[in-house]
Formats: structure tokens, C-alpha cells, sequence
């Protein structure tokens, strides 16, 4: 019937609509302890990409995240892939660990840089990190529905255990030296690991992979946000600039 030709048009106009999936991002929750960086980390379990390695909370960002409030859903609106990608890693960090960040702590993420290798391109991941001084906040762990994701025990042996079960705080050198740490996790951490050191954007592998970055990002060219051009960077300035600011403690950002 002319009615069923409708609604099977309709099905089809919409599975050739724009995916619902649109970036990636990962969120380091960094406790400054005397000297030495501490990193929150998991052991990825099988049932989700690079297996087995040891990350940081993270996600996929969806279109519908990066429409800001008052954006209009038809017609195409523009996203704002960093509004989405930030509400993406706060969601991710309370879903994976329990750990609740209230508006000054969001407020408070550094952007950190993207190396090479991310799935949908450097253009369209972001890095954040939550940086604390002294006191480590307390994880309940993962919520029910983000169980599948890590593996319980998984951190045995590895760093100091953070009381769940499945993370655990690591410092950055232990962290750095392992063969099992996620490459895409690698690049931020050196960064952070450069900046807490002194060195700032200095040289090494962090500052190889940003200029490997940096070329892939040149052939994709700008992408059109929020009505303004964002250059796509690794994001190596914004971390500098941020990082020196004072950190924050676990009572003033924590919901």
C-alpha cells in the first residue's frame, strides 16, 4: 500500500542519515602526590577494542552530545564536537570509576594532545586531564552497564589499588615504561609527563607524535564549528597554557 511505500522510504532516509557516532575521547584523572604524577587507569577487557591494555576511562562521543543547548535538531544543526567531546569524558569518568565531577571541576579539564592512530582522526578525538593535589578522591567503580568494559583484577600487581577492584593509581614513570599501555594513551601521558618535569614542549616520542599529528591533520584541513574555524591541532598549546595554572583539590571539584 501507498502507506507501507511511506513509512519503508522514511526507514531508508534514515539509515542514510548522518552517523550517530562522530569522535572519540579519553579523560586522565592525574592526583599530584610530592613529585610524582599519579594516573587512574583500567585493564580494557575483551569485549571492547585493543583488549587487554591498560587506559584511561574514555569513550565514543554521539552527534546528539555535540548539539549545545538551544541548537536547533533539524535541518542539520552544527555540532560542537568539544562541547560534546567534554560531555562525552565527564559521562565516561562517571560511568567507569564513580568519580563525579561537579561544574568547576569540568570547568577545570586541560585539553592534552592526540597522537597519531585515533579512529576517526585527530580532528575528531580529544584528550582531557583532571589534575589533583595530594588527595586521591575515592572510586566506587564502574556502573552496571559499563561492567563489560574493564576487567575486575585486572590492575593486581600493577601501581597502588584504588578500592574497586578494577583500578588502581599508577605513577606516570611505572606507567610509561610498560609494554601493555595503550598507544593512544601514550602521547598524552608523555606530555603530561614533560609538562609535570619542567621541559614543557621539549622533544622526544611526545613531541615526534605531535608532528606526526600535526601532518595528518594539515591533509584534513579545518573543520567548521560553532560558526568559527578551529585549527586542528594536537593541542600541545592549549596543555601548556593550562598546566601551570594551580591545581585543584578533590573537595572543590568533585560532585
Amino acid at each position: 500500500s501507498g502507506c507501507l511505500v511511506l513509512v519503508r522510504a522514511r526507514a531508508m532516509a534514515r539509515s542514510k542519515g548522518k552517523p550517530k557516532h562522530i569522535g572519540s575521547c579519553g579523560i586522565y584523572v592525574c592526583v599530584t602526590n610530592g613529585s610524582t604524577p599519579w594516573l587512574l587507569i583500567h585493564r580494557r577487557s575483551k569485549q571492547v577494542s585493543e583488549p587487554r591494555q591498560l587506559a584511561s576511562p574514555g569513550g565514543i562521543v554521539e552527534r546528539s552530545f555535540c548539539l549545545p543547548p538551544g541548537t536547533p535538531t533539524w535541518g542539520g544543526g552544527e555540532i560542537d564536537f568539544d562541547y560534546g567531546a567534554r560531555k562525552t569524558a565527564v559521562q565516561e569518568l562517571r560511568e567507569e570509576t564513580g568519580i563525579e565531577l561537579d561544574e568547576s571541576g569540568q570547568a577545570a579539564l586541560e585539553e592534552l594532545p592526540v597522537g597519531p592512530g585515533a579512529y576517526w582522526g585527530a580532528a575528531f578525538h580529544r584528550n582531557y586531564c583532571l589534575r589533583l593535589d595530594g588527595e586521591f578522591p575515592e572510586v566506587r567503580g564502574p556502573e552496571k552497564a559499563s561492567l563489560h568494559e574493564v576487567i575486575r583484577g585486572g590492575m593486581d600487581g600493577i601501581g597502588e589499588p584504588a578500592g574497586d577492584g578494577f583500578h588502581a593509581w599508577v605513577s606516570l614513570d611505572e606507567l610509561l615504561a610498560r609494554p601493555d599501555l595503550m598507544n593512544g594513551c601514550r602521547v598524552p601521558l608523555e606530555h603530561i609527563w614533560q609538562l609535570a618535569s619542567g621541559e614543557g614542549e621539549g622533544g622526544g616520542a611526545a613531541a615526534d607524535a605531535d608532528a606526526a599529528a600535526g601532518a595528518d591533520q594539515e591533509e584534513q584541513g579545518e573543520v567548521q564549528m560553532q560558526g568559527s574555524k578551529r585549527p586542528l591541532s594536537g593541542g600541545g598549546a592549549v596543555a601548556d597554557a593550562t598546566w601551570k595554572r594551580a591545581r585543584g583539590s578533590v573537595g572543590g571539584m568533585l560532585g
